[in-house]
């Protein structure tokens, strides 16, 4: 090898080294174009092969012809778009999406983000838009509830975001009833600045219409997890200190995630008293390594049954007779005692139980 060779490949490798240092402190939101993509988006871009075509630019989905990995695109808001995996709906539908202020009366969610205006131009770079898959078949009517989940995917503007900001972005959706916004599992695409959110059911803003969504960051913290040896997880979480979960070893499929947020405000309820704010549960299964969206995202079902448990204690002054105590869910925006469901509650000084094996949205009550 001659000087001239030697002296240049000495040069290339303090340039790699000198690059090599100068990413070792650069956050993720900064390497953003230097780094592989963590998962592929399902968007085309120009020159970009990975991932599938639109079916369609008018928003219509048939379930005939559904592709579980084919996005779907309201075409007013292209920035948007949907994807239905394989036996969420039986009947043909149209989504319709479109950005809009915060209505009125309904709480700002804190800490939100941008819709850029470069992909959707209608958004005026607010945070909220309203969504809804309507029947095709019959005029004004709303799908709510689905077979296997939709992923609602937004886009962001990530102006000024570190890497931790944008790691914590969620989707998040209006309950009316619960007056509370509620977070949607899911995972961020910090390359493509895309948030996918899972929904199995929504719950309209409006009497069969449209359902609120919004951008916006997890300012929750962690739950807290600890195993025994029989290999049951105990969840808290440190913004209710007298409520925990315990899932039996087994319960749910490995990869699988709990999602437990308090909702700041009570529905009204004539037939119970709650005591302290209601908790929704929720469990949602996402495979990052999975090759398909279908694969990717799928809701998770429990094979055996978990323990609510809620801490009376801090409650006791309020009631004379502990066994009045007992645990309401909602259900169609009506609180229901478990006990009526079939579920027994076990009550005793330190905590009220019970075992279930459908998820939702729970509260300690008295009768």
């Amino acid at each position: 090898m001659n000087y001239k060779r030697l002296l240049l490949l000495n040069f290339i490798f303090m340039l790699a080294l000198a690059f090599a240092l100068t990413l070792e402190d650069t956050s993720v939101v900064d390497a953003k174009g230097l780094t592989k993509p963590v998962f592929a988006s399902p968007i085309n871009k120009k020159g970009d092969n990975n991932g599938p075509p639109p079916a369609n630019e008018k928003g219509e989905v048939d379930p005939e012809n559904l592709n579980a990995d084919t996005p779907v695109r309201d075409p007013e808001t292209p920035g948007f778009f949907i994807i239905f995996l394989d036996g969420a709906i039986d009947e043909a539908v149209q989504v319709k999406l479109f950005s809009t202020g915060i209505p009125q009366n309904v709480p700002p969610l804190p800490h939100t983000l941008q819709i850029p205006s470069s992909l959707v131009p209608t958004s005026g770079n607010s945070p909220y838009f309203l969504f809804a898959v309507w029947r095709r078949a019959i005029e004004g009517g709303a799908v709510t509830k689905f077979g296997q989940p939709i992923l609602i995917n937004a886009p962001y503007q990530d102006l000024g975001l570190s890497g931790d900001q944008e790691n914590r972005i969620r989707l998040w959706m209006y309950n009316p009833v619960s007056q509370s916004w509620v977070k949607l599992g899911g995972q961020v695409d910090i390359f493509n600045n895309i948030v996918t959110g899972m929904v199995t059911s929504m719950t309209p803003w409006q009497e069969n219409g449209n359902t609120l969504f919004a951008l916006g960051f997890d300012d929750n913290p962690a739950l807290t997890q600890e195993v025994d040896e029989f290999g049951t997880t105990t969840l808290a979480t440190p913004l209710r200190d007298d409520f925990k979960l315990r899932v039996p070893a087994g319960s749910v499929e490995v990869g699988s995630h709990f999602e437990m947020s308090p909702f700041p405000t009570i529905p009204d309820s004539e037939s119970f008293e709650l005591l302290g704010a209601p908790i929704h549960i929720g469990v949602y299964r996402i495979n990052y390594y999975a090759l398909s969206l279908a694969e990717k995202y799928h809701l998770t079902f429990l094979s055996q049954p978990v323990t609510i448990e809620f801490d009376p204690s801090q409650y006791l002054n309020q009631t004379d007779d502990s066994s009045t105590l007992t645990v309401v869910t909602l259900i169609d925006g009506k609180w229901v005692d478990v006990e009526e469901l079939g579920y027994k509650v076990n009550r005793g000084e330190n905590s009220i139980t019970v075992e279930t094996t459908t998820l939702g949205i729970f509260a300690l009550a008295v009768k």
